[in-house]
């Protein structure tokens, strides 16, 4: 990208950074194409009080950054914002945030146009965008000794879903987690997965909730919002009048296409997901399909469903029906995928309701919601506040369909009530820190959120899920004071009512005691009880917790506890749980350079049975400790270790461990001739065996073909391959370590020029190793027969090592690099891949006179990739390659230069061998300010004992004469613009010539 700085009228003070390009290219076997490419920055102000900030750009780049850093640059951001002090505008992507309180709180990532406008006491935002994204949330529970992935999904049940980068939020037990390689979690957006790293040990008690954004594939969704403000700082008041809609575009649909059967299956579908589908099933005859149709009888009847017949051994098919399974989310279809050792699926029918897939093409229904909202706040006295909110919602399930629309409206509303100040007197008495609260809450059975309303675990705070039939009423109430200097109290209660279906009752009790900056105790008891007439159960449920820490010298010890117990009755049953969870530690700091922090804990469970007494079920203990390292000038260091067992009670159980470590190592001399970065994870837990299944897609859209029985890379095709979950677990340790070393002798300051000052040496080496093994010292210690063996999940390796010499001259310089990668993947219960790489290569560049410039380079490589189960074709190629490369500068104007490259390469799997030898002179004319012309042919010459060339050894050449040749000129209209006529052809042998033109006009700023 060029970089210009414009001149500026003096009422302004833009800056500008980016480049504009407009191209027109024609070629013999092309139609005539328009290209274009803007990316442009601008900021700054114009005139005395509007500023610009933008990111413009017309290039297609849309990259999903990958989640494993804790800050996301997004590549394709492009936008324009202008502010003045009473008016903003952004047209493009942006963020949008408005914060709220309980029911207008929204915040989405949308591509449009926002608008604001401010006056003294007031207010207004205009937003109107179209996004392929729709905000949904996932709660789970984790998995003991499971660190993922997780599979997220979406409102359909839908696995696969590519989730927008930077929209997630992660709880883990009602914290915020952080995402980053080097915090708690790591997320693939592409393949909508989130892990956990050593940082966030998961276990079965832990409460997992991801609230994200992701790509909606079925229609374009458009957004509008829009506030109005109004503020009176003298007074303490706002009032804040907001709308908000989203709503699928119906005559927009992306990845689908409706036809007119479809649209009136879709009428007549109303709410029902399932009704809106079309029939998929073809029947082509005997031998004509891979399917029979059977009837069965069941509890609700006679029941058709298909039965898989397999091909015969020539791959020819044995049934009578073809048919085209969906995928409607677990629980909401009637088969299951499964798949033989070569990967090729079948579905096998399970039971309505049992599984995921039905043979129907799902018809996903267009919705609309609609939120309008009015807040109310004022403090008409010293420390008393107030607040009302109302909203209004509008749920269309279905647009198409005028049925089952009697429930889309719904009414929702709150009211608090508070009062707080610094210290009450009575009489000589004084409380401090005085706080009542009051509130009260509406909530219509048919009301729908845009954003979550609900407690973060809803569940959880009130012992009754959060699905609502009918009308929902809560009050709550709370009161907090500091009796004494070091002591805080806060007592709260509440009550939860829907009808007479359900009613909760919540009373809890916090108390703080700190008598010093570094000594606190902290206890609380929360205790619910709820009923519920619809299913006649009444759950019982009583929480403590206490934490205490203090601060003795170099010593700073801590204790936490937590307890649970609920009792779950019903007229026939009786359930429930309890558990004790306790923790110890201490941080001990040594000086300023050293501490170690280290801990104990214990939970033990026990669950309640029919007999109303309780029985044990686990009981787990985990270990910790931390040690912190940070060496004045020098860099710094953290080692971080937890273990954890899990016994459990019934012998047909098998007890759980658990290990996760990190070590970081950052040594980085003032000198810098030495630089060490380590990164090293170890992990013991368990993985989920996968399998590997080929699924059908719309023709076209696949990348493999079913030919003989044997699927082929096609891009053309009608399968792709996926992985699947199978729900089986199996012990399994990991190892990930990643180093950089730099050894820097020429960066010495020094007169003397000995010969070990002009080396420098980079060494960077990676290894992961997922295995079945236990996590041994061999294991952590890298121990070579550990590591790639028939235990072996997923291993990978790579190391790199580069040797300078002369690395700073300008004169001549020399690299040898010797690079070495191997991958084992062996995670599919029906297949896996070997792969090995390795290249030898050493360069060197010399200035073999003032106008003579030279570039040697020879190299060896070897790709070997062999798999197993599905059938796909292996890989042993070997590539030897010269080139020379020199570069004469005849004048200020001129500039020629001259490239040889031979290749020898053989395939050793398909026997196939290939010598490419090349040759390419070039030639450069410039005028400064003015512009350049280049010309460049190309002759290569491909011999091979095969008549079709594999692009792995041949560079994409054919056998015979190759020819390319190319001129390009370039003139330099100003300083900021330029514009250029470029000519390129080419002739493979056996092929024709191939011509193309092309003209192009760019624009710096």
């Amino acid at each position: 990208m060029s970089i210009t700085e414009a001149s500026e009228p003096a009422w302004t003070s833009l800056r500008r950074t980016g480049s504009l390009v407009r191209s027109v290219q024609i070629g013999s076997n092309q139609d005539l194409a328009f290209e274009s490419a803007l990316a442009l920055q601008v900021e700054g102000k114009v005139g005395s009080s509007v500023e610009i900030v933008a990111a413009l750009s017309d290039q297609d780049l849309p990259i999903q950054p990958e989640g494993t850093t804790e800050s996301i640059r997004e590549l394709d951001k492009v936008f324009v914002t202008a502010r003045s002090p009473n008016f903003e505008a952004t047209v493009g992507d942006y963020e949008l945030e408005l914060p709220g309180q309980r029911f207008d709180r929204y915040a989405r990532k949308l591509s449009g146009v926002r608008l604001g406008a401010r006056t003294t006491g007031a207010r207004v935002e205009l937003s109107a965008a179209v996004s392929r994204g729709e905000f949904h949330s996932n709660n789970f529970a984790g998995l003991e000794s499971v660190q993922g992935p997780y599979q997220l999904a979406g409102k359909n049940g839908e696995t696969g879903i590519v989730v927008l980068a930077g929209t997630e939020t992660v709880w883990v037990d009602g914290l915020e987690a952080r995402r980053g390689a080097n915090n708690d979690y790591t997320i693939d957006y592409a393949a909508g997965q989130i892990a956990f790293t050593p940082n966030k040990l998961i276990t079965a008690d832990s409460r997992i909730i991801v609230e994200f954004e992701y790509a909606n594939e079925d229609y374009e969704r458009q957004f509008l919002a829009s506030r109005l403000s109004v503020a009176d700082s003298s007074s303490d008041f706002g009032a804040f009048l907001t709308y908000l809609s989203e709503r699928d575009d119906r005559t927009r649909p992306l990845g689908i296409s409706l036809d007119k059967a479809d649209v009136e299956q879709l009428r007549e579908a109303g709410d029902s997901g399932t009704l809106g589908s079309a029939e998929t099933a073809d029947s082509l005859g005997v031998n004509g399909g891979d399917y029979t149709r059977r009837d069965t009888t069941t509890s609700g009847g006679i029941v058709s469903y298909f039965s898989f017949v397999p091909p015969s051994a020539d791959g020819a098919p044995q049934g009578e029906w073809q048919v085209f399974f969906g995928d409607f989310g677990e629980g909401n279809g009637d088969y299951a995928a499964r798949a033989d050792s070569l990967g090729r699926t079948h579905f096998q029918w399970l039971g309505n309701g049992l599984g995921r897939y039905l043979p129907a093409r799902r018809l996903p229904l267009p919705s609309s919601i609609d939120l309008v909202t009015a807040r109310v706040e004022r403090q008409p006295a010293r420390g008393l506040r107030a607040r009302i909110e109302t909203a209004l919602s509008n749920l269309d399930r279905n647009t198409y369909s005028a049925r089952d629309d009697n429930d889309d409206d719904g009414a929702a509303g709150s009211a608090e009530l508070g009062f707080s100040v610094p210290s009450v007197a009575f009489g000589a008495y004084h409380l401090r820190n005085l706080d009542v609260n009051a509130t009260a809450r509406l909530r219509g059975k048919t009301f729908a959120d845009v954003s979550r309303s609900d407690e973060l675990e809803f569940d959880r705070e009130w012992a009754i899920a959060a699905v609502r039939q009918t009308d929902e009423l809560i009050g709550e109430s709370s009161i907090g004071l500091s009796p004494a200097k070091s002591l805080a109290v806060r007592g709260s209660g509440g009550v939860l009512s829907r009808e007479d279906a359900m009613d909760s009752r919540r009373l809890s009790l916090n108390a703080a005691f700190t008598p010093s900056r570094n000594t606190a105790l902290r206890v609380s008891r929360t205790d619910i009880a709820s009923s519920d007439s619809t299913n006649a159960t009444d759950v019982d449920w009583v929480r403590h917790a206490a934490d205490a820490k203090t601060s003795l010298s170099r010593f700073a010890p801590r204790v936490r506890l937590n307890h649970e117990r609920q009792l779950r009755n019903t007229r026939q049953t009786a359930s429930g749980f309890r558990f004790l969870d306790w923790s110890a530690g201490t941080l001990v700091t040594f000086s300023n350079q050293l501490a170690i922090d280290g801990e104990a804990g214990q939970r033990h469970d026990d669950v309640r049975h029919a007999d109303r007494e309780f029985h044990d079920a686990s009981a787990a203990s985990t270990y910790s400790g931390e040690l912190r390292w940070q060496p004045l000038d020098l860099g710094r260091g953290a080692f971080r270790w937890v273990h954890r067992d899990k016994e459990f009670a019934s012998g047909d159980s098998v007890g759980i461990s658990s290990d996760a470590g990190r070590l970081e190592l950052l040594l980085t001399p003032r000198s810098r001739v030495v630089e060490l970065n380590v990164l090293y994870d170890a992990l013991k837990s368990r993985t989920e065996e996968q399998l590997q299944v080929f699924l059908p897609v719309a023709s076209g859209t696949g990348s493999y073909s079913l030919v003989d029985g044997v699927y082929v890379p096609d891009d053309q095709g009608d399968f792709v391959l996926v992985s699947r979950n199978t729900g089986s677990f199996e012990a399994s340790s990991a190892i990930h370590t990643n180093g950089t070393f730099w050894f820097r002798p020429d960066e010495l300051r020094s007169e003397r020029r000995d010969m070990w000052r002009r080396f420098a040496f980079e060494t960077e080496a990676s290894l992961d190793e997922e295995t079945r093994l236990p996590l041994t010292l061999g294991l952590l210690l890298l121990n070579p027969s550990k590591l790639r063996t028939n235990s072996t999940i997923d291993g990978r390796f790579s190391l790199r090592q580069d040797v300078h010499f002369d690395r700073l001259s300008r004169r001549a310089s020399f690299r040898l690099r010797m690079f070495n990668a191997a991958t084992q993947i062996a995670r599919y219960s029906n297949g896996g891949q070997e792969s090995v790489s390795r290249e030898a290569n050493i360069r060197a560049r010399v200035k073999l006179l003032p106008q003579l410039r030279g570039e040697t380079e020879a190299s060896y490589s070897l790709n070997q990739v062999t798999y197993q189960g599905v059938s796909l074709a292996p890989q042993d190629a070997t590539i030897q390659s010269a080139l020379q490369d020199l570069l004469w500068s005849l004048g200020e104007r001129w500039e020629a230069g001259l490239s040889l490259t031979a290749t020898e390469a053989r395939d050793e799997r398909s026997g196939t061998q290939t010598s490419v030898r090349e040759l390419a002179p070039r030639i450069g004319y410039s005028r400064y300010n003015k512009g350049r012309v280049d010309a460049e042919f190309s002759w290569a010459h491909a011999s091979s004992n095969r008549s079709v060339i594999p692009q792995t050894v041949g560079n994409g050449a054919n056998r015979g004469e190759n020819f390319r040749w190319s001129v390009r000129g370039t003139m330099a209209m100003s300083s900021n613009f330029s514009s250029s006529l470029s000519y390129t052809g080419r002739q493979d042998a056996g092929e024709e010539v191939v011509h193309v033109g092309r003209v192009e006009v760019r624009a710096t700023f």
